[in-house]
């Protein structure tokens, strides 16, 4: 077997290693952030709804904004956070922890 042989075999093993480890990845992320819709109103301390809160999924652009009612609805990964913002209001920060 020539030294040409050799590295060529060793770089398809190479190779090899990678994409099974690449498929071992993507499968685990997977399980870990299906994806659900999560659904919910945003109201003021007295319970009023709040006209167009902006909620985003933490470390996305991935976001909503909420209606007429406060209601908003935003397909996520069961692990994410979700940061809801209106001006004049305090920032809230909520994760999801698979809720709906």
């Amino acid at each position: 077997m020539s030294v040409n042989s050799k590295t060529k075999t060793k770089t398809k093993a190479f190779l090899a290693t990678i994409v099974i480890g690449m498929f071992m990845m993507m499968s685990a992320v997977a399980q870990t952030s299906s994806p659900i819709n999560v659904r919910g109103t945003v109201t003021d301390a007295n319970g009023e709804p709040i006209i167009g809160a902006g909620i985003l999924l933490q470390g996305t652009t991935t976001g909503v904004v909420t209606d007429y009612d406060g209601n908003f609805s935003l397909q996520t990964p069961g692990d994410g956070t979700l940061v809801i913002s209106y001006v004049g209001y305090v920032t809230q920060t909520i994760p999801i922890q698979n809720r709906t």
